[in-house]
């Protein structure tokens, strides 16, 4: 019986390499118990939208530039309202709560631009393992990874809300949840990220109220603003074999309220909306932020992407390391260049650019 259980997640770990357009390659470790793979799991690399969703793929804007950190007046980032929000060693250089927009298939730019960091896949190593608390299945990072530093995608189904809610009713009765709200503007969330059945490596990754990884909103080739990509970035430096965790609610509620943007927040959305383009962060040359201080107006608020409904709870755990040695080694990016990426100061800015919204909604109506 041991024998089969070994074989059968070794052959699970061949069959999600196999699949997987990442980079960097996954391990699965079960040292606990006799469980196998999980039933009734499709190993996915990008959204999958349900029928009757679409999901554009021709970016409306892109830029010229030859690089794009020396022309960043002209840049499409720059079109859309916000900033760069990466520095040259593509670590993040923004705050929890802001857009990140990278630059997409219509800009000149090549793969070693510094603001084309997501779509470039997983780089670090991570293993899918059995933790030791019976939460069963989680991730950790199989080397060290710096604060700043893009981890991995939260990619699933694409579902309607009115979908979303028949799930839930669902999910709630059986104890658990992978559903995503894409609540990051203001207004009714049209869409949601359902991970239960179709994802990545990141369905399994288990909540944490004291999380090691940030969620983010990324625009790359699909700029309507209700279909953010979601990102996980680390928000500290992660040691190697170290379990990766996130806040499902983004809040710190331990509730199994579904988490959704309060008043207060859509009201200062809304507010933002309303406001003309103001830059989120001044010029500053690369690495030489570090002696800034965060100076946010007193009841500034940035608005975040919250996932839907907890699915398990548990704080990381402690787990050995890996044996990588038939994993290529991968790095993020060297630590000689930078160090942690600086705190800045930052004014309020735009949640979606009215830019981006206009384009948007004139794009549908030529259509």
């Amino acid at each position: 019986l041991e024998e089969f259980h070994v074989r059968a997640l070794k052959e699970w770990q061949v069959h999600l390499n196999a699949i997987s357009t990442d980079p960097a390659g996954i391990v699965v470790e079960n040292n606990i118990d006799l469980e196998g793979p999980p039933e009734n799991f499709v190993y996915i690399n990008d959204y999958k939208p349900m029928e009757g969703i679409i999901i554009p793929n021709d970016p409306l804007v892109g830029c010229e530039c030859d690089s794009c950190l020396d022309n960043k007046k002209k840049c499409c980032v720059t079109q859309c309202g916000s900033e760069f929000a990466y520095y040259k060693n593509k670590r993040l250089r923004v705050l929890k709560g802001t857009p990140i927009y990278e630059c997409n298939k219509r800009c000149k730019c090549g793969p070693e631009c510094p603001n084309r960091v997501v779509q470039l896949g997983r780089k670090c190593k991570l293993s899918i393992f059995r933790t030791i608390n019976g939460r069963g299945w989680g991730v950790k990072t199989l080397q060290k990874i710096k604060k700043g530093s893009f981890v991995v995608e939260y990619v699933g189904e694409v579902i309607t809300d009115v979908e979303a809610e028949k799930r839930g009713k669902y999910y709630d009765a059986v104890g658990r949840t992978y559903l995503f709200d894409l609540d990051y503007n203001d207004g009714d969330c049209p869409y949601t990220v359902d991970a239960g059945y179709y994802g990545n490596v990141s369905h399994f990754i288990n909540h944490s109220c004291d999380p090691n990884l940030e969620v983010f909103g990324v625009w790359i080739n699909t700029l309507d603003p209700t279909l953010p990509r979601i990102a996980l970035f680390s928000r500290r430096d992660i040691d190697k074999g170290e379990e990766l965790t996130f806040d499902y609610m983004m809040t710190g509620d331990t509730t199994n309220q579904p988490p959704t943007l309060d008043q207060v927040e859509k009201d200062l959305a809304a507010e933002f909306l309303k406001t003309p383009v103001l830059q989120t962060y001044p010029d500053m040359p690369e690495g030489e932020g570090d002696s800034l201080e965060v100076t946010l107006e007193e009841n500034d608020t940035l608005p975040e992407l919250k996932p839907d409904e907890v699915k398990e709870t548990g704080d990381a755990a402690d787990s050995n390391d890996s044996n990588d040695s038939n994993i290529p080694e991968l790095s993020i990016e060297s630590d000689e260049v930078f160090d942690e990426p600086p705190k800045l100061e930052t004014q309020k800015s735009e949640l979606i650019p009215n830019f981006l919204l206009d384009v948007f909604e004139s794009s549908k109506v030529g259509n």
